[in-house]
Parts: structure tokens; sequence; C-alpha cells
């Protein structure tokens, strides 16, 4: 028994109120430790000039700090980094690889990286000899990472987080987690998200800051590049079609996925449709191991499937960033939680597959989602690409361009980049 099963077994013991009353007071403790070593460290750099930025990441597709360490690096208060993370949890070869993958990822954009393990997944590098004064996060679940990097360790630094997905659902967990609250500064999509942070607790969630989601930043400087796609031609109408992780069998706290009903029906959709469309297949980084997983799946079987979409005629496969595809497509159907929102940036048109959204979204979500055709069958999808995509009957374009106006706009007139620079350079400086 290691560790964590030890852990739960002994969790399994306690009856839940007496469990509850320990986490809830584990994380206060945690609370005000971090709290008073924020006030040491900032007192410690009220005099200092420039400071050090380390930007933790280990998964390209969920980094959102592009036009944040772009301004940092222009700026001359601030010196910013890219430590490349191994994600916990990975068999040592897939690891890797998707080490080596985002390490090079970065060094091609010229950003000062660092990796934080060698060949054999040994760590070689101790955060603290890159003298970080500040840390931004790009997920706020400590277990992703090695532990001498996560959000509970190295409480002397000054540790900011921006949702990785903007928030659209009603769970504590996703807007008032013991990770958020412990954060220096927490920066919030919207008033509406910040407000129902503060319901949580008053005291912990004082951090957070309204910026804007800087998915819109990345939006407004992406060219939008044809070439991703197999054709450059305007006439096929270009599809993205992005299935969630969360399949059946999986374990997951949110069940949207549809891929195990739809996943056949629309790769032959796509092939009986070469006239007309293109599609690209952009699965959530998590899908292809839960199909891993899969007792009707495994590993032949995913990976067969995934090679179809990448060496179709008129079918692509897309697994890394994803501005250049949706600013380059027609439009987009899903199952996911992000990209209820996330697509919106684009205005275009958008179907949700499923039924099962609604009731679990907060007041942003309910908008957003009200923004979206919606579907259950290869048939849905089909008078959704005809009707609205191809004829151009977009009932609901209207009802999009409002809801860009009125939740996605960043506040204060500044890009979402420059009003997080602003509110760490008040904090710094009061």
């Amino acid at each position: 028994m290691n560790k964590n099963q030890l852990i739960k077994y002994i969790e399994s013991c306690i009856p839940n109120k007496l469990l509850s009353m320990y986490r809830n007071l584990k994380r206060q403790f945690w609370w005000l430790l971090q709290q008073t070593a924020y006030k040491v460290s900032i007192a410690k750099l009220k005099n200092k000039q420039s400071f050090n930025v380390v930007f933790v990441v280990w998964e390209r597709s969920i980094w959102k700090y592009d036009s944040l360490f772009k301004l940092m690096y222009k700026d001359k208060c601030f010196n910013p980094m890219i430590l490349v993370c191994p994600l916990v949890g990975l068999e040592n070869k897939q690891m890797l690889d998707k080490v080596k993958e985002t390490y090079s990822y970065f060094i091609s954009k010229g950003y000062n990286t660092i990796c934080a393990c060698n060949e054999t997944a040994d760590l070689i590098v101790n955060i603290d000899d890159l003298s970080p004064d500040v840390i931004f996060y790009p997920t706020p679940y400590p277990y992703q990472i090695p532990k001498q990097y996560n959000q509970y360790t190295r409480l002397k630094y000054l540790k900011c987080y921006v949702n990785y997905a903007y928030v659209n659902v009603i769970y504590s967990w996703s807007i008032a987690s013991a990770v958020q609250g412990l954060m220096w500064l927490y920066f919030v999509e919207c008033e509406s998200n910040k407000y129902l942070a503060l319901s949580y607790s008053k005291s912990e969630f004082k951090n957070a800051r309204v910026v804007g989601y800087p998915i819109y930043d990345e939006y407004q400087a992406t060219k939008g590049d044809a070439s991703m796609w197999k054709s450059a031609d305007p006439k096929f109408k270009r599809i993205i079609w992005v299935p969630h992780h969360s399949i059946e069998g999986h374990n997951g706290l949110l069940s949207f996925s549809t891929f195990l009903e739809n996943a056949e029906k629309i790769l032959e959709f796509a092939e009986n449709n070469k006239d007309k469309y293109q599609f690209a297949f952009k699965p959530h980084p998590l899908l292809l191991q839960a199909l891993y997983n899969h007792p009707k799946w495994g590993k032949e079987k995913a990976d067969a499937y995934y090679k179809s979409w990448e060496e179709g005629e008129n079918t692509v496969l897309q697994t890394g960033t994803y501005m250049e595809l949706f600013k380059s497509s027609d439009a987009m159907i899903h199952d996911c939680g992000s990209f209820i929102i996330e697509y919106l940036y684009t205005q275009k048109p958008v179907m949700y597959l499923g039924n099962n959204r609604k009731e679990q979204s907060n007041v942003v979500g309910k908008k957003a989602y009200a923004c979206h055709y919606h579907g259950t069958t290869i048939e849905d999808i089909n008078a959704f690409l005809d009707d609205v995509v191809q004829n151009g009957n977009d009932d609901l374009k209207t009802t999009r361009k409002q809801f860009y106006n009125e939740v996605l706009l960043p506040p204060n007139g500044c890009s979402v980049a420059e009003n997080i620079i602003n509110e760490i350079k008040k904090e710094l400086h009061k």
C-alpha cells in the first residue's frame, strides 16, 4: 500500500463530519501560513527594481500566458522564464516525450526556457536556484507536478494563477479551491466569477482581481493559418470537432463526453462529405490516455483512430495550441467545458453536443450555453452544418456578439496582459 492509498484508507475510517472539519482546519492553516510568508516576501522586495518571474508549465496546450510573457519580456521591471516540468502520473516514455515536445515548443519561440528533468526523468533543477520572486502556475492541481515545484511548496515566493479554463460551472473546486485561495494574486475573468469566488470565502478570495481571460489577447494577435488544413480553398467549410476526455468508465469530476456515441459517426460523416467540408479533430489532451484505459478501446484502437484523422483526405489531427485553428475555422462542434466560452471569442457559429450542461453552469456559463446551437446526434450535426454553416441561417449571431461585448472584453480598456502587469506592480509598490 503506497502513501496515497494509506491516506485514502485512513480517511475512509473517519466519520464524514470529522473529516470535513479536519480538511477545513488544514485549509485555514495553510492559508494563514501562506499569508504570513507573503508579508515577509513583499517586505524583502520593497526596494527591488526588477523581478524574476517563473512560469511553470508541462503541456503547451494549457499555456495561456503567451501575451503576458511577451509583455513582461519588454518590461524592464520583469525577467520572465519558463520551467518545463514533467507531468506526474504518465509512464516514463510518455512523460519524457511530453517534456521534450513542450521544451522544444518554447525554445522555438525564443523564450528563456529551462527543463526541470534530464533524459532519464531525474529532476535536475532546484527552483530556488532560479531565484524567482513570482511564480505563475497553469492549473490549480498540485498533484500534476513534482512536489518540489507545486503550489504548496516554496511559501516564500509570490504565487499567481489565471484559470486555465474560463470558469463557467457552479462547483467550488472550479473557482474557489484551496489552491486558488492560496495564491498571492488570483486573476479571474469577469466580475461575476469574482463574486462567485467571494461567496465561498471573503477572506481567502480577497486575492481575486478581474483582468479578463488571456485568450482574448492571443486571439487579437493571431492571423489564422490555413496551412494547418489539408486545403486552403475557402469553398470547403472548415469544421473543428473537440471531444472531452470524460468518456464512459473514465473517472472524472464532470461527465460531458459524447465521444463514444459519436466518434465513428463523425469520422464517417467527414469522409462522406469531402466535397463540402474539412474537419479538424482537436481532442482534449487527456482523451487519448482515457481511451487507452477504456475496456472497449485500448491503445491499438485509439492510435488507429487518431491516425485515421491525421491521414484522411479532408481531415487533420490537431493536438497542440489551438488559436490558429480557431481563427482559421468556420465553425466548431464540441462537448467540452472550457471551449463553451473560449470559442465565442471568434464570434463564429458553434454547436454543443449533449444536454447535461445547463444545470451545471454558473451565470456566465448559462449565457455562453445560450450562444450555442444544441444537438445530440449525427443528424443534428448535419442539420447545423447544412443550415447554419453552409446556408448562413445563423440566428444566434447577434446573441454571440452581445455576449462578446458584455462578457469577453477585458476591463479598463487594456489587454489582459496589461491588466495583470498593472495589478502586480500595484501590489508590489504599495
